[in-house]
């Protein structure tokens, strides 16, 4: 018996044939993009593994992190370059005895004080106070000197001086006259610490 021969043997081996070509294509059609869909997956969850590790690592340290950065704050609030008072409104008072001391101790007169808004700065609050003073030019400069060397420190802004003669008597005309200086200036220093 001839097998090339016989009609319906050529049928099977055509159809044999058609389905391993049907079961090929199935194969590279459908499992091997579900095998590299899979590849993928096994990658990125070993990623995510990866970054949850890392991340567990950090969490572990968050309380020590927390820990430092509350011992810094504090530190910082310490330290002499800040204002001391516990809010705003005392900080504002501060400033206001503070400019007090410093003309009267080198001989000016303090005409008027006026707080200005408070500012939040992130770490720190801007406390502010404008100033009119009256003074002669060398006690000035020494004032001028100790607001901005002393503890703690303070920044003068928008200095405006105006001079003016005066008699140091008014009913001698030959008496001798005395230069004044009318100043102001916005003064300011911080108060570790947002608004509180």
């Amino acid at each position: 018996m001839n097998l090339i021969g016989c009609p319906n043997c050529v049928r099977c081996l055509s159809a044999l044939l058609i389905l391993g070509v049907v079961l090929v294509l199935v194969i590279f059609g459908v499992a091997y993009p579900w095998h590299e869909q899979n590849t993928k997956y096994d990658l990125a969850a070993g990623r995510a593994a990866e970054r949850l590790s890392r991340l567990r690592g950090l969490s572990d340290q968050k309380l020590e992190l927390e820990k430092r950065l509350q011992a810094a704050k504090e530190a910082a609030g310490k330290a002499p370059f800040y204002l001391k008072a516990e809010s705003p409104a005392l900080a504002g008072a501060e400033l206001q005895s503070r400019i007090k001391a410093v003309v009267e101790r080198g001989g000016g007169r303090v005409q008027s004080s006026q707080n200005l808004p408070v500012q939040d700065e992130g770490f720190s609050t801007r406390i502010g106070l404008r100033v009119n003073i009256s003074s002669d030019a060398k006690a000035f400069s020494e004032m001028l000197y100790g607001l901005e060397t002393e503890s703690p420190v303070l920044f003068v802004e928008n200095l405006s001086i105006r001079g003016e003669r005066m008699r140091t008597n008014p009913k001698q005309r030959q008496s001798a006259r005395q230069d004044t200086l009318n100043i102001s200036f916005d003064l300011f220093g911080y108060l570790w610490g947002g608004l509180r």
